[in-house]
């Protein structure tokens, strides 16, 4: 870290987005074995499921890149960490050896999945019994869950960087969460709104973008080889559009949760 931040410094979503990039990337380059592991198995599922695999395959192959994701983020948000944290705190901080906590945090995307999911049912419910007002009734219900599901990410978007920084586990991690935000509701919203737009809706534009592409290649090229190499582009285009925005919003949300530390422990930084 060549300079001290305060926490106003870490709480400019701006700034924090160029500081996660500068994580991912020493993250990366620290690991570049996950890397290429991860976008060996992107390319394998998109190869597989193209000649006829199976959708378990297709599935594990997911699932294991969906850990690959987790571990590489774990270590993105750790050099956020290092770059970001005052001397006092990196003092403080003795990790314990070992490897990314990938039960935890598999456990924390279940976590957030769940309400999700009863808030779904909940906002079809009307459709199912109430026919008369079905159209009215699920709409309502579904911008009323969907609002009550953006306060609970808000609150608990500090629980990943608490699992990886703090080493606690998903359930301590979510109430730690809620104890930080508490107070700090709408600088973790916009936080969290800005930095996600920022990077998963250029992701989703061009993952549209490369499966139409993809498509309409694989209906014309006359020659199975090409369509091979089709489909390795394919997936490493997806698998990249995965990694990337998954890695920057986590170290971005490290510095969201130092922000808020410093923040409400009143450390003098600068």
């Amino acid at each position: 870290m060549t300079e001290a931040l305060s926490y106003k410094q870490l709480l400019a979503w701006k700034e924090s987005f160029a500081r996660g990039f500068l994580a991912v990337n020493r993250s990366t380059s620290d690991h570049p074995m996950l890397v290429l592991c991860c976008f060996a198995l992107g390319v394998f599922r998109e190869l597989q499921y193209a000649y006829g695999g199976g959708p378990i395959a297709f599935g594990a192959c997911s699932l294991a890149e969906i850990g690959i994701g987790l571990g590489l983020a774990y270590y993105a948000v750790r050099s956020a960490f290092t770059i970001t944290a005052p001397e006092k705190m990196l003092e403080e901080r003795k990790w314990k050896e070992g490897g990314p906590p990938l039960l935890s945090l598999f456990f924390l995307c279940f976590l957030l999945l769940v309400p999700a999911f009863i808030m779904a049912v909940i906002a079809l419910w009307p459709a199912t019994y109430l026919a008369e007002y079905s159209s009215i009734a699920s709409y309502a219900l579904m911008f009323l869950s969907a609002l009550v599901y953006f306060w609970i990410v808000s609150r608990v978007s500090l629980a990943m960087p608490l699992i990886c920084v703090e080493e606690l586990g998903a359930i301590a991690g979510i109430k730690r969460s809620f104890q930080l935000s508490r107070g700090n509701f709408w600088t973790c919203a916009k936080f969290m709104t800005l930095n996600t737009a920022a990077l998963y809706l250029p992701s989703l534009f061009v993952t549209q973008l490369a499966d139409s592409a993809c498509r309409t290649l694989l209906l014309d090229l006359p020659f199975e080889g090409i369509s091979g190499l089709v489909c390795v582009g394919h997936g490493l285009i997806v698998t990249l559009c995965f990694v990337l925005p998954l890695l920057s919003l986590s170290a971005s949300f490290c510095q969201l949760y130092l922000g808020l530390k410093m923040k409400s422990e009143a450390l003098a930084v600068g």
